[in-house]
């Protein structure tokens, strides 16, 4: 799938921040004729946009660019699961999912059937899973039938978290910079460990010690902000 139809970073990076910044002026231009007050954060999108239009045209990052080829197909997934993903949480079945994610009590007691909802979900969640795993499993050349699921599954919790997930929530936003984040932490962990202890197979051990460190930290530090905030509520 990866090979159907690529494009160098450059000519995607260069194309959508192009349309992007055309757009955001369009927007702006037509906002301030009909005198419906300009919006600063489109003025500051379209800005960032056309800087990064003009980055792309140095001669030594637009070959750096040219250099890296992106896999088109598994990106318009990517575009669609985030679009189904805004789209589904402003069904009923979205804010079902939602109100039973928040409390089962309340959710029974507002006539949801708490379970038939947790079975939706499960079924939808398992569906996307199963093409991140595909598009995953493309890329290494075998199959492992019954624990190729393992080799991926830590990690994506990882990377979450790493965004500012929490165990209540989780975003498109926060999903896409945990995982910029997360390589950048394993390209950065394994130099780091090295040369923290002077030792070259010390840095991959530490790789995935700080990998499944942060997850405990990030699950710890969301029960003790739960303990917190049920403790001053009963204060209250």
């Amino acid at each position: 799938m990866d090979d159907l139809w690529r494009l160098s970073l450059y000519e995607l990076t260069y194309y959508v921040a192009l349309i992007i910044g055309i757009g955001l002026i369009a927007v702006t231009i037509y906002r301030a004729v009909k005198k419906k007050g300009i919006v600063k954060k489109h003025v500051v999108m379209a800005v960032l946009s056309l800087v990064i239009v003009f980055i792309c045209q140095i001669p030594s990052i637009a070959a750096v660019l040219f250099f890296v080829k992106v896999p088109m197909i598994s990106m318009v997934i990517l575009v669609i699961l985030c679009a189904f993903n805004v789209f589904i949480f402003k069904t009923k079945l979205g804010q079902d999912f939602r109100t039973v994610g928040q409390s089962g009590v309340v959710a029974n007691a507002s006539g949801i059937n708490v379970n038939k909802t947790r079975i939706k979900a499960i079924i939808i969640s398992t569906v996307l899973a199963a093409w991140g795993q595909i598009i995953f499993l493309q890329n290494i050349g075998t199959l492992n039938t019954y624990g190729s699921h393992e080799q991926v599954g830590m990690f994506a919790i990882a990377a979450i978290l790493i965004g500012g997930a929490s165990v209540s929530k989780a975003t498109n936003k926060q999903a896409l910079l945990g995982v910029i984040l997360f390589h950048t932490l394993f390209v950065v962990s394994p130099t780091a460990g090295k040369n923290l202890f002077n030792n070259a197979q010390i840095g991959e051990y530490f790789r995935v010690f700080v990998a499944y460190g942060v997850i405990c930290v990030s699950l710890a530090l969301y029960a003790w902000k739960k303990i917190v905030e049920d403790k001053r509520d009963l204060k209250m």
